[in-house]
């Protein structure tokens, strides 16, 4: 019995210690409670063990998610781009984040989404918030924010999908696509943003941003307020029909930015955008700040805000006083 026993023992160590080795690991803080996920389906399972006001925090690595996350968590990854030595964290597959209201959280920070992150609610006291992340961004029914984002492929309202009333926001974020969502009840306000997008909303409105459309194109519904249009047409003027949000363009990417990497009018996403210093003296918002991510009270910065755990195991033998060490590195 002895010997089984030992045996056993030994099992359970050796598998300890292989997820210890892991380097996908997800952590779930309740209260003052730490509880550590490993591998692929680490997210999964720490959801599953997640209450109202839990925080998930994810390693670096590729990570499968649930279909629809309901619960007022923080969702706090390393990173949606390498930074240093540190490589981002991803999620695959498409995935829906339910907005909360009466000061429940439902905040994402620093997640590269490899599919569809859509904002869902029951209508616009709910609010879903995304920080410093990559993705292809869907609002339907609610208040979605996104600060310091990468959005690929634009923001999509629900246009012609579901006929409800959405609203988003973006504060210091580079879009590149279009943005949807032609019915009334569907806005979004852009402030201190790079959009290179065609608008096909009713309710735009763009404040101390930069503007990239294709061609000549401007659209009559749009609200602009202190926004520099960007073309390389002297023909274009994206603000014939705000004249007097003291607007301006610029003709010729080379006047505007100290670098450009992009082929016609599509970003490489990899480009920050830094304006000429002529032009970040010259192009001001309404907080006399400089236009686009770079201005504003939330620059842009990819790096996330929070220190994330990086490897979390045990020691399953215990020291003379009864002990069990704990090893956490934090970075």
């Amino acid at each position: 019995m002895k010997r089984l026993f030992l045996s056993l023992a030994l099992v359970v160590a050796a598998c300890l210690n292989a997820a210890a080795q892991t380097n996908l690991i997800a952590t779930l803080t309740h209260n003052d409670k730490l509880t550590a996920y490993y591998g692929e389906e680490a997210l999964k399972e720490a959801y599953a063990a997640a209450q109202d006001g839990d925080v998930i925090t994810l390693s670096s690595g590729t990570f499968s998610c649930p279909d629809t996350i309901r619960k007022a968590i923080s969702l706090k990854g390393a990173g949606m781009a390498n930074h240093g030595q540190q490589p981002p964290t991803m999620v695959k597959g498409d995935i829906v984040l339910m907005g909360q209201q009466d000061k429940k959280q439902m905040a994402v920070e620093g997640i590269h989404f490899l599919g569809i992150a859509k904002a869902s609610g029951n209508g616009l006291k709910d609010e879903v918030t995304f920080l410093k992340c990559r993705l292809k961004a869907m609002a339907y029914n609610v208040f979605a924010k996104y600060i310091s984002c990468l959005l690929q492929g634009g923001v999509d309202l629900g246009n012609q999908y579901y006929v409800t009333p959405t609203q988003a926001y973006c504060s210091n974020c580079i879009i590149n696509g279009s943005i949807l969502g032609s019915e009334p009840e569907r806005s979004i306000t852009i402030d201190h943003c790079i959009a290179n997008c065609y608008t096909l909303t009713d309710r735009l409105t763009a404040m101390n941003s930069v503007i990239i459309y294709p061609g000549n194109y401007g659209n009559p519904e749009s609200n602009f307020s202190h926004c520099v249009g960007v073309s390389t047409s002297q023909d274009a003027d994206y603000f014939e029909f705000s004249p007097d949000g003291q607007n301006q363009m610029v003709y010729g990417y080379e006047n505007l930015f100290k670098t450009w990497r992009g082929d016609d009018n599509m970003f490489d996403l990899t480009e920050l955008f830094d304006l000429t210093d002529e032009a970040a003296a010259k192009y001001l918002g309404d907080d006399d700040s400089q236009v686009g991510i770079h201005g504003g009270s939330a620059p842009f910065d990819p790096l996330p805000s929070t220190a994330q755990v990086k490897k979390y195991g045990l020691k399953t033998a215990q020291d003379a006083d009864g002990n069990i060490k704990v090893t956490i590195n934090v970075e």
